[in-house]
């Protein structure tokens, strides 16, 4: 954080002020951006968070003391130590590092002399369709406006009352403040923290917008706004995206990957929202650009879906379904003759394979691999590891294991360590393991999945040579790598991506998994195994840096949504045309 005064020992007394992440203001800063200036950036931390998230990003810190600029140093890819009022900083900036896509100030307005001059000054720093990123404290929130009306006004050393506060903002202000600059509001949150406000609150609303032209509820809404977070940009002709996703039912981490985490990354881009819905999805449309409507993985049935396919198409919303496991095994796809890819304007899927299996029911398919969100620092992954312990984890593995229980028992038995196994989500595999020395867990949300995985050695990553293996994508390794645990796997799901003793074991046998075991048991040097492993896929697979062709990808679909939907009510009247399935027609 930049202060326009006061010594090192007010910063110490802060404390956590200089190290806390604002995950509002973290997840505004957009997906896309390749280099970032963060104003104030106290000890890192915000750009140490958003760099696990956007691992390949150039973040930048300007900041005025010089033990947060050192702490700083350690986790951000440069820090300037200065003030963020000196245009000379902002000039060698611009000269040592080039024009930026984001700007951050993280409760750093407050405390400038001039935030005006200075925010003019330092959009010589953004390029053009970059973006600035504000969180700022709201001097009209309840507890300050309370106190003023009671004749109170007492500094402290945080918060609304911070005795370094220089100017105060309300919503209004704010906004005057940044259209001043050129800018416009493109992303607006409002930050309620703290204590709950009082009953008689509404009532007071009532009166006082009884006076004036505010509404009792707008007003309610301005004094309970603890901080405002806001994304602004200057004015752009690109019109707005609207991403909606329709999941499957939360069953742990399932939908994490496919729609919730892409729904995040969407929506932190400038003029791109990102929501998400269960059963009922809505089909709010966007009037001035492109809506875009993912279903993932839906089982389409004529009876009902062929009715909710036309809302959609009225609405001009692009259909996508989003499919990554082979839909052989959900029979009721072929018996309502596959309307899941029909159905849509376009399929995207995780593999290749799969894509050129689904292209026999419609041509639009589409590859969108699956991408993993956070990359913590290998060494503090791999702080959390515990000796000698092997995961095994999924959704009905438990015949993909069956083959290579046995191997698995006999080297458990022989080995001289003392092995423990970590299996999450199928009691089968953990029935399968002859020993005491093993712990289950069920089905977990996909932090703690990740955390359990963390734990481990070794994971274990066995496919059964099957139809439907044949389509699996190789997510499981990429999250094994990511936390920094060894991946053994079989060859016939992960040979394209796993190179054999050199960023895991492949194993196509339950003869070769002996060997394989036997050679990670006694091998000198796994952690550089581990290590490159996590560097290959923390370059090649993090999901931030990829979405801006994602993007790229829709707005081109969408641009062609004449001719795909014309394509789409063929298909439709063609294999839907049977009595009773008039509803097919637009």
């Amino acid at each position: 954080m930049t202060q326009p005064s006061g010594d090192g020992a007010a910063m110490a007394a802060k404390g956590s002020y200089y190290s806390n992440v604002n995950e509002d203001l973290l997840q505004i800063v957009p997906a896309t951006a390749k280099r970032v200036y963060e104003f104030g950036c106290g000890e890192g931390r915000l750009g140490w968070a958003y760099k696990t998230w956007n691992p390949q990003v150039e973040y930048i810190g300007i900041e005025l003391f010089a033990d947060a600029t050192a702490k700083a140093r350690e986790v951000l890819d440069a820090v300037h130590e200065g003030s963020a009022e000196d245009p000379a900083l902002t000039t060698a900036a611009l000269e040592q590092h080039g024009l930026a896509d984001a700007l951050v100030y993280g409760d750093v307005l407050e405390h400038l002399i001039d935030p005006w001059a200075a925010l003019k000054d330092h959009l010589r720093l953004l390029k053009d369709d970059g973006v600035v990123c504000i969180c700022v404290p709201n001097a009209q929130h309840w507890m300050l406006s309370v106190n003023l009306v009671a004749g109170h006004f007492e500094y402290q050393d945080s918060g609304l009352h911070d005795r370094t506060h220089l100017r105060f903002f309300t919503g209004r202000s704010l906004r005057r403040f940044v259209e001043g600059a050129g800018l416009q509001f493109t992303k607006v949150k409002r930050r309620r923290i703290g204590t709950q406000p009082p009953a008689p609150l509404k009532d007071l609303c009532k009166l006082i917008g009884g006076q004036s032209k505010a509404s009792e509820e707008s007003l309610y809404d301005d004094l309970t706004t603890f901080q405002y977070v806001v994304q602004a940009q200057r004015k752009t002709a690109t019109p707005p995206m609207r991403i909606d996703f329709k999941k499957l039912a939360d069953r742990g981490g399932f939908n994490f990957t496919r729609v919730t985490a892409p729904a995040r990354a969407f929506n932190s881009v400038p003029g791109v929202s990102g929501s998400v819905y269960g059963e009922t999805a809505t089909v709010a449309a966007n009037p001035d650009g492109p809506n875009v409507f993912v279903w993932q993985r839906p089982i389409l049935r004529k009876a009902s879906d062929l009715r909710q396919i036309p809302v959609l198409r009225r609405h001009k919303k692009l259909i996508i379904t989003d499919f990554d496991d082979d839909p052989d095994l959900w029979p009721e796809i072929a018996a309502n003759n596959y309307l899941s890819f029909r159905g849509a304007h376009a399929v995207q899927v995780s593999t290749e394979s799969l894509a050129v299996k689904i292209r026999q029911w419609n041509p639009n398919v589409f590859l969108v691999p699956n991408r993993l969100t956070q990359f913590l620092p290998y060494a503090e992954s791999r702080a959390r590891t515990e000796p000698d312990t092997l995961f095994i984890g999924g959704f009905n593995r438990g015949l993909d294991f069956e083959a290579f229980a046995a191997t698995v028992n006999a080297f458990a038995e022989q080995s001289q360590r003392n092995w423990r196994f970590l299996v999450v989500g199928d009691e089968a595999i953990w029935r399968a393991l002859d020993t005491e020395n093993k712990e289950f867990f069920d089905i977990l949300p996909y932090d703690r999945y990740l955390n359990v995985m963390r734990r481990a050695d070794v994971a274990l990553l066995p496919c059964a040579d099957s139809p439907v293996n044949a389509h699996k994508s190789n997510l499981k390794f990429l999250e094994a790598a990511s936390v920094g645990t060894l991946a053994l796997a079989s060859r016939n799901v992960y040979g394209r991506s796993v190179a054999h003793g050199s960023t895991g074991f492949l194993f196509d046998s339950p003869e070769s998994l002996a060997g394989v075991l036997r050679e990670v048991e006694g091998h000198p040097d796994l952690d550089r195994i581990r290590l490159q492993a996590y560097e290959q896929i923390r370059r090649d697979h993090a999901l931030y840096p990829s979405i801006g062709a994602t993007l790229d990808l829709y707005r081109d679909l969408y641009a062609r949504y004449d001719m795909l939907d014309g394509d789409l009510g063929e298909r439709l009247q063609t294999h839907f045309s049977q009595p009773g399935d008039g509803q097919a027609a637009r």
